[in-house]
């Protein structure tokens, strides 16, 4: 195996997940990809602190080691063995990483902020930042490293409204529509209703996510180099939707919805 894609999606819970037991929900690209790959049920983020939790992938040190400069990197390490490491990303700051300057191609998907939700699921951040990693594979030849890093859910919630309603009963409240990740404590005594808005909103964007993971990983199938490719989907961090009274990230973001991330690993054939 000389060709590995990594995507790592910011802010994909675990439980939203088909695989890992969502029922409400429907992921058929994740439910396919997890019937190919070896399926971790407790891979635990050693930081919810994006550029800590970073260090610890591209060096292989633990988030509480303290060192700024870790002796080698993945990128370095795969450039020096005579391949290429490409870091292609939607998020500024991950391109400011100290590591990321060891990829000898790094990629930004540089977006307008959206100021409305898309009307269809080709206009969200997601997809094009998706396209673009599909036009990369597609000029791609050479055996080596892709590190597709997207915001996710930690970027503009930008989903079709019209998805979000098909989670709505009759009874239900409106769906959480503001661009912005929702962030707030919710009192002892919340109203449920201010959860599941959320909720739905959050599915909506779990939704996008599938139907363009499907697309790539359909790019993936159709490479010269797919059955030399090992394929790896996780996120840094998990999103907090009111089960210790939160929701979104907060001071108090170390629980299991944060730290217990979805990981799925399909060697090649």
């Amino acid at each position: 195996m000389r060709n590995a894609i990594v995507i790592a999606i910011d802010r994909l819970g675990a439980g939203f997940l088909g695989p890992y037991g969502n029922t409400w929900l429907e992921t058929p690209a994740i439910n396919q990809l997890a019937s190919e790959s070896v399926l971790f049920e407790h891979a635990i983020a050693d930081s919810n602190d994006l550029p800590l939790l970073y260090r610890s992938y591209w060096s292989g040190v633990h988030a509480m080691c303290r060192t700024d400069s870790p002796e080698c990197s993945l990128a370095r390490l795969i450039e020096r063995g005579g391949l290429q490491a490409t870091l292609l990303t939607d998020d500024e700051s991950l391109l400011r990483h100290p590591l990321a300057e060891d990829f000898g191609e790094q990629i930004s998907v540089a977006q307008l902020a959206p100021k409305t939700l898309a009307t269809s699921i080709e206009e969200t951040r997601f997809a094009h930042l998706t396209l673009a990693a599909i036009e990369w594979l597609a000029d791609a030849k050479e055996p080596g490293l892709l590190w597709l890093h997207a915001q996710g859910m930690n970027g503009p919630w930008d989903a079709p409204a019209e998805l979000a309603e098909r989670f709505r009963d009759d009874e239900d409240p409106e769906a959480y529509a503001d661009l912005v990740p929702p962030q707030f404590e919710l009192e002892q005594d919340f109203d449920p209703d201010d959860v599941l808005s959320v909720m739905h909103a959050y599915a909506s964007q779990v939704s996008v996510i599938d139907a363009c993971l499907g697309s790539l990983l359909d790019a993936i199938a159709q490479h010269e180099l797919a059955d030399d490719t090992l394929v790896i989907v996780t996120s840094p961090r998990g999103y907090p939707l009111g089960e210790h009274l939160r929701i979104g990230t907060g001071p108090r973001d170390l629980f299991g919805e944060s730290l217990n991330v979805p990981l799925l690993i399909r060697q090649p054939d």
